[in-house]
């Protein structure tokens, strides 16, 4: 009988604009308050799951109170559960943890279909940007607008499937 370890599956959420743009620098290249209070109330007092350059752009309010992992080959702050593979991640006991970042990481969610669901905010209008969201990953899931703004949309994708392809 051999071992296998049991991964967390997560819910991602991220804010996109029409091409894709996720990021700009190491910063979100737009500013919604609307959005950014969708996404403190979602995540709160759930574990959030990031790389290293997320954790880096994130705000300290975001820094307190939650389990947080941090995906890094070299870097694991004291404050953070660090891990550097998804073996080490599969040994993990988390209880609806939010994927928020970054592209990279958001990548190797989808190929080890480990994203169950995601919310994305759709900004209406184009950003300069340099990191991007891999969007067609989500071709297939189910979706569902939950927020209608004039700037944003909102919508929650279901994975109905055993395969993200």
């Amino acid at each position: 009988m051999g071992w296998y370890v049991c991964m967390i599956q997560a819910t991602g959420i991220v804010a996109i604009d029409p091409r894709g743009v996720m990021g700009a620098l190491g910063k979100l290249p737009w500013s919604y308050p609307e959005d950014l209070r969708f996404f403190a109330e979602t995540i709160r007092n759930h574990p959030i799951i990031m790389g290293r350059k997320t954790w880096e752009s994130l705000p300290d309010k975001y820094k307190h109170g939650r389990d947080i992992v941090v995906f890094s080959r070299r870097m694991h702050p004291p404050q953070c559960i660090g891990v550097s593979s998804f073996a080490e991640y599969g040994t993990l006991s988390l209880n609806h943890p939010f994927l928020i970042g970054g592209a990279e990481l958001f990548e190797s969610f989808f190929q080890q279909n480990l994203l169950k669901a995601c919310f994305v905010t759709h900004i209406k209008k184009e950003y300069w940007g340099d990191t991007f969201f891999p969007i067609t990953r989500l071709s297939g899931w189910k979706k569902e607008c939950i927020c209608n703004t004039e700037d944003f949309s909102i919508y929650y994708y279901e994975n109905n499937s055993d395969q993200n392809t």
